[in-house]
């Protein structure tokens, strides 16, 4: 490559990702499950010499600290691979260097800015790499347009660009890999560095292994004895990762090793088998569904040349991941939005789509086709990215195969949810300091009872009236993290149970400002619990991410209802 064209592959990767960047970070949101937590404390331990050892989670409760274990030697280290940890380090160079200059800074928002902004940054940098490799196979406008529909128009937005799971890294990964392929990978020198990213590319993700046997095959077809270097490098970073699963975990699997058959990461022949498949591509959390515009893969020709060296091997590679990941305990991937486990290897599909997807962009009724499945697509990325998971929008336990109980229309009916780094913007409309008693006392009234008895699992709108009796305004935005936002919470508990931890859990937004003597009339989408039989509906207000922060000024008893939950 001549200076020139690497100068300007360059400027176009940059602005690809700095746009990719800048919209992902448009919700002000920190969206991420603990699966995350151990991913997002590493950098900050490697900085500050700790190496790949995580602090002492014993403090924590379980479903948080869940991702960090014990490791053979007594350290604690993440459960899961920690090759995306690695790849952002670089990242947190400045939020370390912050915690050093200013002692009180709270590390656990920090933390969480800045797993998001590190996981933004990669996958933007996967979406430059694909623009890069499209604008190989097809003209310049079509291959920003497929590349905008990859970034915004799948859940690489909703998921990959939002926190650190192992799927933005995977794809940024496999994004580089495929710029190799389409560059040309003949000298040893890009064998090697192709060997390496396909090391990395298995040891962030054990699955991966699919892929990088797809390549291997692929190359060594190709070159021959010519395809040492591939393998030379490749057998490094595998050996490293050998090496770092048996001294922390005594097995070659790692810390998925450790898990039993009831765990949701556990592989095997289960109930579902190829529904799971099917699940995987078409039902509510379906790649097809959730991405309409990727069933171009449909009208792929398998015969005659290719545009892309070596796509049918890398194709066939991507449908063993799905059939594998369609097999997991829990194919659908636990509380996310859309189709998570199909992310991946989601490049792959998005090259050997392009050609199908410029032949189609040159008819009229084709480009309208286009159009309108990847708004589609756009659209319900922007329910993820701004709604979910309001409402209880994430839990699988609302089923599969229904459209009414699907991710994105629980979460429109949610309504948005709150910026959690929006008071960093606009500190002077934010609550940010703790309620005194008496500024938080308050008066519920119902206007719509909840019914009698009610479906387990399906939803209600509720009308509350809620009067500010207090001596200070209220907000629901609060400051870094949403801290100090007045919110309601809802929380269903066993009528036998009062004093026990809920059955479900949810808040809601309540308004942007009332002040004390105002009253406000609140329409709530409520979702009964699953277990079935007497439950209570507790409503309170609350200051989030607060000690002690339920309302608790005099005359301010929670409001609570009995319901018979049925099947």
């Amino acid at each position: 490559m001549t200076p020139a064209r690497s100068s300007s592959s360059l400027r176009r990767f940059g602005l690809v990702l700095l746009a990719a960047f800048l919209v992902y970070n448009a919700n002000l949101r920190h969206i991420a499950s603990y699966d995350s937590y151990a991913a997002g404390q590493l950098p900050f331990r490697l900085l500050t010499g700790h190496g790949l050892t995580l602090e002492d989670p014993r403090g924590l409760p379980p479903y948080v600290r869940y991702s960090i274990v014990t490791s053979r030697d007594g350290s604690f280290v993440s459960l899961y691979p920690v090759v995306g940890s690695i790849l952002v380090t670089p990242l947190y160079v400045p939020a370390v260097a912050l915690v050093v200059l200013r002692p009180g800074t709270n590390r656990d928002d920090l933390r969480m800015v800045m797993e998001k902004v590190s996981a933004s940054v990669i996958m933007a940098a996967a979406a430059g790499l694909m623009f890069l490799v499209l604008e190989t196979l097809v003209a310049g406008p079509t291959a920003l347009l497929l590349t905008a529909a990859y970034a915004f128009g799948t859940t690489s937005w909703a998921t990959s660009s939002q926190a650190l799971w192992q799927q933005g890294p995977s794809q940024f990964l496999l994004g580089a890999i495929l710029l190799v392929f389409v560059r040309g990978f003949e000298t040893p020198a890009r064998l090697a560095l192709l060997g390496v990213l396909a090391g990395l590319l298995t040891a962030n993700r054990p699955t991966n292994l699919v892929f990088h046997a797809a390549i291997a095959v692929f190359v060594l077809v190709r070159l021959r004895r010519r395809a040492w270097p591939f393998f030379a490098t490749s057998a490094v970073a595998g050996a490293l990762l050998v090496a770092y699963n048996l001294h922390h975990f005594a097995r070659l699997s790692g810390g998925y090793g450790t898990l039993d058959a009831s765990h949701p990461a556990f592989f095997g022949h289960n109930a579902w088998g190829f529904l799971g498949l099917l699940g995987l591509l078409f039902s509510n959390r379906g790649l097809f569904i959730f991405s309409p515009f990727l069933l171009l893969a449909l009208a792929i020709p398998w015969a005659g040349a290719c545009r892309f060296p070596g796509i049918k091997v890398l194709l066939a590679s991507y449908a063993v991941c799905l059939y594998l990941h369609g097999h997991f305990f829990d194919w659908a991937a636990g509380y996310c939005y859309g189709p998570r486990y199909v992310l991946d290897g989601l490049p792959i599909l998005v090259v050997a789509i392009a050609p199908a997807f410029e032949r189609a962009w040159k008819s009229v009724p084709g480009r309208i086709l286009l159009a309108f499945t990847v708004a589609f697509s756009v659209f319900l990325q922007v329910v993820g990215v701004f709604f979910y998971p309001q409402n209880d929008s994430g839990n699988e336990d609302h089923g599969f195969w229904t459209i009414e109980r699907s991710s994105p229309v629980l979460a429109l009916q949610g309504g948005p949810a709150t910026p959690d780094f929006l008071g960093l913007l606009l500190p002077g409309i934010a609550m940010t300091h703790k309620l005194a008693p008496d500024e938080t006392r308050v008066r519920y009234d119902w206007e719509v009872l909840p019914p009698p008895s009610w479906p387990r699992g399906t939803s209600r709108v509720l009308k509350l009236r809620v009067e500010n009796r207090g001596t200070a305004a209220w907000s629901s935005l609060g400051g870094m993290m949403a801290r100090g936002a007045v919110r309601l919470r809802l929380s269903w508990y066993a009528a036998d149970r009062l004093q026990d931890p809920g059955l479900a859990v949810s808040d809601a937004w309540l308004t942007w400002r009332l002040q004390p003597g105002q009253s406000l009339s609140k329409d709530l989408r409520v979702v009964a619990p699953g277990e079935i039989g007497p439950a209570v509906l507790v409503v309170t207000l609350i200051q989030y991410r607060m000690e002690e922060g339920i309302f608790g000024g005099p005359g301010s008893e929670p409001i609570a209802v009995g319901v018979d939950v049925t099947p």
